[in-house]
């Protein structure tokens, strides 16, 4: 399945680039994603991972990778450990954490008082959906303010915010009773433009999972087209970054030549 193939791959390239630079942002997840796929690999590593680790997740992020791995699959991948967030948690200083968290304040804020704790000997973080740039801001003053960015090896956009249920079957993660909420008469345009937001970051995420820039057609005018142009927007704004590695394209050229048009019908 993609989705637990970039997963596995979020949980074991720590274990092959532990000498990337530290801090690196932006997509990491994604491009790992694509390559698992592109390699056709989707399953377990042949031999278990030697570098033992834990692995921290909220309530929302819990709920992505429950369908996907078992215990023993996530033993296999080095994880020895796995925990919620909001739970009482004990420090094991000489192992290494990955955070697979909501973007959220309160998730910055534990981030931030772990790394300055010393809970984990160092702390990789990703994110379901991309971390606002006020919130990477908050992480980064407090990690300087206790004196712990060290503590922080990577921060990166995992572009994994939707539950697969099944090999083709997936929902948004956290969004609950959204038909309701967009048509509501009482909904206001904030609600129901955050809504619309929720679904396009979903959206956008099995995009990068299956490494496909896709042809978007809506219904003009609801919150169909609303959803339709936000991620025509974020792709083509990642797909102009000459950063982003959102997609595993063979080159820039074959990104900005993928058929990513946006037909309102």
């Amino acid at each position: 399945m993609p989705r637990a193939a970039a997963f596995i791959r979020l949980l074991t390239e720590r274990d092959e680039d532990a000498g990337d630079e530290a801090g690196s942002s932006g997509g990491a997840g994604a491009a790992a994603a694509a390559g698992v796929l592109a390699a056709g690999d989707v399953s377990l590593p042949m031999a278990w991972s030697h570098d033992w680790k834990v692995l921290i997740y909220d309530t929302a992020t819990r709920a992505i990778v429950s369908p996907l791995l078992t215990v023993q699959e996530l033993h296999a991948c080095g994880v020895t450990l796995h925990m919620a967030l909001e739970s009482p948690r004990d420090s094991i200083p000489d192992v290494a954490a990955i955070y697979f968290l909501s973007p959220t304040a309160v998730a910055i804020r534990m981030l931030v008082d772990d790394a300055a704790a010393g809970r984990y000997r160092d702390l990789c973080c990703y994110f379901a959906t991309p971390l606002p740039h006020s919130l990477m801001e908050t992480l980064a003053l407090g990690c300087v303010q206790h004196a712990c960015v060290p503590r922080i090896s990577r921060i990166a956009d995992a572009f994994m915010a939707f539950v697969a249920l099944q090999p083709r079957l997936f929902t948004a993660a956290g969004l609950t009773n959204s038909f309701a909420a967009f048509a509501s008469p009482s909904a206001t345009e904030e609600e129901v433009t955050a809504y619309a937001a929720n679904v396009a970051h979903a959206l956008i995420s099995v995009c990068a999972t299956v490494g496909v820039v896709p042809l978007i057609v809506a219904p003009p005018g609801g919150p169909a087209e609303m959803v339709a142009r936000m991620v025509d927007q974020s792709l083509r704004d990642h797909l102009a970054s000459p950063t982003a590695s959102m997609f595993n394209a063979a080159s820039p050229e074959e990104a900005h030549a993928s058929p990513l048009v946006s037909q309102l019908l």
